[in-house]
């Protein structure tokens, strides 16, 4: 496709993950209108709770309380250490 304006990789405008400062933004616009809807943060979350959606309640949970990472622990008793001693193989 050599010659197509636009087919060659590279940045472009608007590509990539929003700012720290604008997810912020989307958040607190969030919490603004859950407390101007029911009150408090608290009233709302309880309100979500009773509506019984699970895919809801997941998401708002993952988000508020952060969603969990896969780990892998990897645990190592000792590490022993041992000399290899080189044998010739020539027989005399």
């Amino acid at each position: 496709m050599s010659g197509v304006k636009g087919a060659c990789g590279g940045a472009r405008a608007g590509a990539g993950r929003k700012s720290i400062a604008e997810e912020f933004k989307t958040s607190d616009l969030a919490r603004k209108a859950i407390i101007e809807k029911y009150g408090s943060l608290e009233a709302g979350l309880k309100t979500l709770l009773n509506t019984g959606e699970q895919a809801l309640i997941k998401f708002v949970f993952e988000h508020a309380l952060g969603k969990p990472n896969e780990k892998i622990v990897h645990e190592i008793e000792t590490v022993k250490t041992f000399t290899i001693i080189a044998a010739s193989s020539k027989r005399d």
